[in-house]
């Protein structure tokens, strides 16, 4: 079987980008950020291993992985691969989610 890749929407990266720009500058350090990244690091080799893990969503053909502080909400590709539609810091208003999905799918 051919090996899957993950990859990011312009979103998804911009929205990633800001949050650990936020937390950075929230807590004067980059600490926070490190650990997030390991989990992204993680995240993405299960996702390549076994895509289907995580739950389903309202949006068709659109699956989360909820952590504490963000998650990531993806679709599985017909090549098999898996986009990353948004990098989403779970304290946002979920209204703003709702557009952001709507457009992508």
């Amino acid at each position: 079987m051919a090996t899957r890749k993950v990859r990011w929407s312009y979103s998804a990266r911009d929205n990633r980008k800001a949050f650990f720009k936020y937390w950075n500058n929230r807590n004067k350090s980059i600490t926070y950020s490190k650990k997030v990244r390991s989990e992204l690091s993680v995240i993405q080799k299960t996702l390549t291993e076994t895509p289907y893990i995580f739950r389903e969503t309202d949006y068709e053909d659109v699956r989360v992985v909820p952590r504490k502080n963000f998650s990531l909400y993806y679709t599985i590709m017909g090549t098999g691969d898996i986009l990353i539609l948004t990098f989403w810091d779970n304290r946002q208003d979920p209204d703003k989610l709702d557009s952001l999905l709507s457009s992508s799918v």
